[in-house]
């Protein structure tokens, strides 16, 4: 019996959330387990003008800046980069926000 992978099959998949998958297993080991969640590694932090880079052990590098007006500020600099690197760009986060928050009275 061979082993395979039918292309009738793989073809009903998304083959966009397959890449972030097999990406996300791939870069699994530059991962530090904490309770519930892997956190990325930080290998360094940059701030330059209104911009936050953020260099990831991995390799990859997170660039997130803050809009016209606003004060720039390292600590949300920081965590809009980690939530961008953790969900794969801003407009996944801010759809994550969306689809969950909940607004009390």
């Amino acid at each position: 019996m061979e082993f395979g992978i039918n292309p009738t099959f793989l073809s009903s998949f998304d083959t966009k959330a397959m890449k972030r998958a097999f990406r996300d297993i791939k870069n699994a080991s530059n991962l530090i387990p904490t309770r519930r969640v892997c956190v990325p590694v930080v290998d360094r932090i940059i701030h330059s003008g209104n911009k936050t880079i953020v260099l990831w052990e991995d390799g990859t590098k997170t660039i997130v800046g803050c809009s016209e007006g606003e004060t720039y500020d390292e600590f949300d600099g920081f965590t809009s980069a980690l939530a961008k690197k953790i969900y794969g760009s801003t407009c996944a986060v801010k759809r994550e926000i969306r689809n969950k928050a909940t607004k009390q009275k």
